[in-house]
């Protein structure tokens, strides 16, 4: 509900305060949030740039969309949860935006762009054939599911894009499949 009202805390705590037994207080809800995150080692932050890996992105993504989907995968063939398979999506674009002036390391820098690569889930499969959906994200368009991979503050450029696109091949070509259970 908090996610999908997009409510502020204090819009949270208000309509808390009308049956504490029902909604958690405000530090579980933030408890969750930090459950959705890949591991802070694996998050690089700079004053230009932010960036996680791949591999545990799509690793924290599997995980909750498996604590998710528990009950299904429960009632599943040991056979079909052998064969299943995460479609995901990814692409990057750059955007322009009101500059805030924000002291930079470099004062080359500038926080008047944004360039932006992110991931995200669109269905799990399994099967012979891969026949079977066993979820399937409801709104692939929207920011809902979508996992930042980077994010810069750098002017879109053919050549931004190209080393973009590269980052993310190379990313993709290092991922490890997962097996776990």
């Amino acid at each position: 509900m908090f996610i999908d009202a997009d409510l502020t805390r204090a819009q949270y705590e208000v309509i808390r305060n009308t049956n504490k037994k029902f909604f958690p207080c405000y530090s579980l809800i933030q408890e969750a949030k930090k459950k959705c995150y890949p591991p802070p080692e694996t998050i690089t932050i700079t004053s230009t740039c932010a960036e996680t890996q791949l591999q545990p992105l799509i690793d924290i993504t599997v995980k909750r969309l498996s604590e998710f989907l528990e009950e299904v995968l429960l009632t599943i063939k040991e056979q079909e949860r052998n064969t299943l398979k995460l479609i995901c999506k990814w692409g990057c674009d750059g955007s322009q935006q009101a500059q805030y002036k924000q002291k930079l390391q470099n004062e080359a820098d500038s926080d008047a762009n944004i360039f932006q690569s992110c991931f995200v889930p669109v269905r799990l499969i399994c099967g012979k054939d891969n026949q079977k959906v066993l979820w399937e994200n409801p709104t692939p368009s929207s920011a809902r599911f979508c996992g930042p991979i980077r994010f810069r503050f750098v002017k879109e450029t053919t050549d931004v894009t190209n080393a973009e696109i590269n980052y993310v091949k190379n990313s993709i070509n290092n991922l490890v499949q997962s097996r776990s259970k």
